[in-house]
């Protein structure tokens, strides 16, 4: 049963990634810079602080969910249940609920959806609206809010970086460390109050600082990419 559920789990990335390989190619132009297949702007050290603060912004949000008696119910429970089920086939796990989401989910939102949007509106927008498509794709008010927030932080990550890579490494070293603690493998996160609003507070200042710089070096995307393209071409 397991594995047919991780099975199932893997299908539904695929098509995430399917839905942003055709979007991609609909829109026209290279398919990298659509999806923000690009090398990042950010020196590894930045990446390294975007990383340790949406850890701690996950275990704020995890903290929170936990607090409220709500982390056992809905999407978010039974992804717990399954890598519990799914121990033995561990490696199976971290492809379907660790990698795979981080690639496609991140493809499709940080990187086809966003830009596209930011093609067409401000950047604030179109960081706002692919956190909330993120957040529907969950189908679960719960894990969907919590998808929302953890979005717009990935949202100024991809756009500071003017790229998707390191919000792909952002969600995929979330999701590793969450199945690794659930299988035992990795301590669980401290479940105390006071811990998730410091984790919180980090992480919120680390989002401060990538707002303030994207206002600084805002991404070519959209109809810009177009006009540099017009104008290499010419």
């Amino acid at each position: 049963m397991g594995d047919e559920r991780l099975l199932a789990a893997m299908l539904g990335q695929l098509i995430w990634l399917a839905l942003a390989l055709a979007g991609a190619a609909w829109l026209g132009g290279p398919l990298s810079e659509r999806l923000g297949l690009v090398p990042s702007r950010l020196p590894w050290r930045w990446v390294v602080v975007a990383l340790v603060g949406f850890l701690c912004l996950s275990a704020a949000a995890d903290a929170g969910l936990r607090t409220l008696a709500l982390r056992e119910g809905g999407r978010l429970g039974e992804i717990d249940e399954l890598v519990r089920d799914t121990r033995a086939a561990l490696a199976a796990s971290l492809v379907a609920l660790g990698l795979l989401p981080a690639l496609c989910e991140e493809l499709l939102f940080r990187g086809f959806a966003l830009r596209a949007l930011e093609g067409r509106f401000a950047t604030w927008v179109a960081v706002t609206g692919s956190s909330v498509l993120f957040g529907l794709a969950h189908a679960d008010l719960v894990h969907g809010g919590a998808a929302f927030v953890l979005g717009l932080y990935l949202g100024v990550v991809a756009v500071w970086a003017g790229s998707v890579v390191p919000a792909i490494l952002c969600h995929a070293a979330n999701n590793l460390y969450g199945i690794a603690a659930l299988a035992g493998l990795a301590p669980p996160g401290e479940p105390l109050d006071a811990v998730g609003a410091w984790g919180l507070l980090v992480a919120s200042g680390v989002c401060l600082t990538l707002l303030r710089a994207v206002r600084k070096r805002p991404l070519p995307v959209g109809n810009e990419l177009q006009r540099e393209a017009e104008s290499a071409d010419s």
